[in-house]
């Protein structure tokens, strides 16, 4: 009777009779709505700024990538694949296999070419597509969360891969099987595995002690735990047998932005670029992209000059996607150095950490000089306030009581997009409410002051 219920088109009322779970039956029949913990494989791609490289750690890029607890895939699909079949021999089947991989910045790979037209930018993302492919096909196509953390250009290549899985699923699902799909094994290892080191011990400072690979205090107390960002709902749809629809129900993107810089003037982007040649219009629409479900875009409010080309970009993301765009405290890569004594570099760190660990499902070591230096949540709340005022009394100092103090323009689909900082506000930023609503703290009463001090300005506000 079941089977004949389940035949004719009525799964629920099928599980009832039969004692099923009633919760299979939904993921059953809606595939795509599932979520990280659901997922079968983590796979977080790494993309250093322009000129870096992510084995030295110039930037918290290469920090994380060395704190990440996953299996390094190397740079190409054939190591991939090795890592996926060394993984599967050693039978962690049944939570998450955790994989990562790092990519150096176009300009060191591709030299002038490379710093001045982002040339290889386009390749390195076909290169992490390929590794996703072949990771996927050695363990059977299962679920896969696939994250992306990206610096200035490596940003830009992060919205580059959404693009590219939006318009050519193929590149990434659909490599042949060489197992049953990991969605339906059962085992007991936890799936996280640590790769040796290729740069011996994590110290970020000289003088700094050994990072230890767990952090020394209670989780309780970490303010990388303060922060979680809600989970959109998704809309049931049909899975048929082809790329994009295996894409759709296999395959989910987050992508952790900070600062993304096409290397474009605004006004080449918005008046001289009818083709959409340049970086910045190639990667200002991803709307295309259904897999990408999570987005937290971070931007120093601090300017540079012009004609060093740092504009930064806010693009358009798809309806399917959450996404959060916070302006924080420095400029450019100077608010992401691996410099605990920078309260810049600090609160980067916090944001970061918080969302890979919160949101994307990323197992991480500690890295004592950061987290101790983060102290608590009460005590960042402190601090956070601390600036607020500060940023208030400075503007005050300057003759600015309201409005604009400092503004950077962003390239954006539509004019008048901006990072800026304002005279006065109720929360130095979104990360700030966030951590004061988690804490009991918030003080959300409309006094006639905006609501942030550094905010990011879409340019349809």
């Amino acid at each position: 009777m079941a089977e004949a219920l389940r035949a004719a088109g009525f799964p629920l009322l099928a599980s009832k009779l039969s004692g099923e779970s009633i919760e299979e039956d939904r993921s059953e029949a809606n595939p795509t709505n599932w979520g990280p913990d659901d997922a079968r494989i983590i796979f977080t791609a790494y993309f250093e700024g322009t000129a870096n490289v992510v084995e030295r750690r110039t930037t918290q890029i290469g920090l994380f990538h060395e704190l990440d607890r996953g299996i390094d895939v190397g740079s190409d699909a054939t190591s991939a694949a090795q890592a996926a079949r060394t993984a599967r021999e050693n039978g962690r089947r049944s939570k998450p296999l955790r994989f990562k991989m790092g990519v150096d910045g176009c300009g060191h790979e591709h030299g002038l070419a490379g710093v001045v037209f982002a040339f290889g930018l386009r390749g390195q993302c076909e290169r992490l597509a390929a590794c996703v492919r072949a990771v996927r096909g050695v363990l059977g196509e299962p679920k896969t969360q696939l994250n992306i953390v990206g610096l200035s250009r490596g940003a830009v290549a992060a919205l580059a891969v959404a693009e590219m899985l939006g318009a050519t699923p193929q590149l990434f699902v659909g490599e042949s099987a060489e197992l049953p799909s990991l969605n339906s094994q059962n085992s007991s290892d936890d799936g996280a595995s640590t790769p040796p080191s290729s740069s011996g011990s994590l110290n970020i400072l000289a003088d700094s002690p050994r990072i230890p690979d767990s952090d020394p205090r209670p989780r309780a107390e970490s303010i990388t735990d303060a922060v979680h960002y809600p989970s959109p709902s998704i809309n049931e749809e049909e899975v048929k047998a082809d790329p994009r629809s295996l894409s759709r129900r296999t395959l989910r993107l987050h992508l952790l932005l900070f600062d993304p810089v096409p290397g474009n003037q605004v006004y080449t982007t918005r008046y001289l670029d009818p083709l959409n040649w340049s970086t910045g219009n190639q990667a200002m629409d991803v709307s295309s992209c259904s897999e990408l479900r999570r987005v937290l875009a971070i931007y120093p409010y601090e300017p540079l000059p012009a004609i060093t080309f740092h504009a930064p970009l806010i693009p358009t993301y798809p309806s399917s996607a959450s996404v959060d765009e916070i302006a924080s405290l420095g400029c450019h890569q100077g608010a992401l150095l691996c410099a605990p004594n920078r309260i810049s570099c600090r609160l980067s760190y916090a944001m970061l950490r918080s969302f890979l660990a919160n949101e994307c499902g990323v197992k991480l070591r500690g890295c004592r000089p950061f987290d101790e230096s983060l102290a608590t949540r009460q005590a960042t709340l402190r601090v956070l306030e601390m600036l607020r005022a500060a940023a208030v009394d400075d503007a005050a100092k300057a003759g600015t009581f309201d409005g604009t103090y400092v503004s950077r323009a962003a390239h954006s689909p539509t004019p008048g997009a901006a990072v800026v900082r304002r005279a006065t506000g109720r929360y130095l930023n979104a990360f700030h409410r966030r951590l004061a609503t988690r804490e009991g703290a918030s003080t959300d009463v409309d006094d006639g002051r905006p609501l942030y001090v550094l905010d990011v300005v879409r340019g349809d506000e």
